[in-house]
């Protein structure tokens, strides 16, 4: 099995490709995805993962609670690569993913950044704590465009170019994190060097 948890599945698909509204699985570029994960601080993977469990819903009848599991993904993440790998199906067997590799660093990840988190906001003095959340948004970030490239494949679109346009909704989500980025920014200014802020 690849070493490499986070590298891109190949594109080799000869899956027909599908409408948004048909398919099983929630399609996006990569860029995208990239862009609106880190600029909304990782909020995004709440959408992300609501959307591949209500198309799944739609697609098998099914009745899971996707705005839950969206919200709980760490209980769900797990299920959710199966989903994806059951979508590549056994004759794409060589794009399915390392389920337990991925969802164990997307949990650890995540549980690591929520506790860095909890004990930061306890602590008025600056530590590695409060960098922590902001370090891990990158590798999580990466896990989940490795889910998110083979659910693009396992619907006939490896380069999600059928969701690959930025939506005014995106833009105002995207403007939005850019000024909490700042806030942020500016929070570690004033903790690192109170003295420079000339106000």
């Amino acid at each position: 099995m690849d070493s490499n948890l986070y590298q891109a599945p190949s594109t080799d698909n000869t899956t027909p490709e599908a409408t948004q509204d048909e398919a099983a699985l929630y399609v996006v570029s990569l860029k995208k995805l990239a862009l609106l994960f880190i600029l909304t601080l990782g909020l995004y993977a709440v959408y992300w993962n609501y959307r591949h469990w209500k198309l799944l819903n739609q697609h098998r009848g099914t009745n899971t609670i996707p705005v839950m599991r969206g919200i709980f993904s760490i209980f769900f993440f797990h299920s959710l690569l199966k989903q994806i790998n059951k979508e590549l199906g056994d004759e794409d067997s060589k794009n399915h993913l390392p389920v337990s590799q991925l969802a164990a660093a997307y949990i650890a990840m995540n549980l690591l950044s929520s506790l860095a988190d909890r004990f930061s906001a306890r602590s008025d003095t600056i530590s590695i704590l409060d960098f922590i959340s902001l370090l891990l948004l990158p590798f999580i970030c990466g896990v989940v465009a490795t889910a998110q490239q083979a659910a693009n494949i396992s619907q006939g679109d490896p380069k999600g170019e059928r969701n690959s346009d930025m939506t005014a909704l995106n833009w105002v989500w995207m403007l939005l994190g850019s000024c909490l980025w700042l806030l942020i920014l500016f929070g570690f200014a004033v903790m690192i060097a109170p003295d420079s802020i000339p106000f």
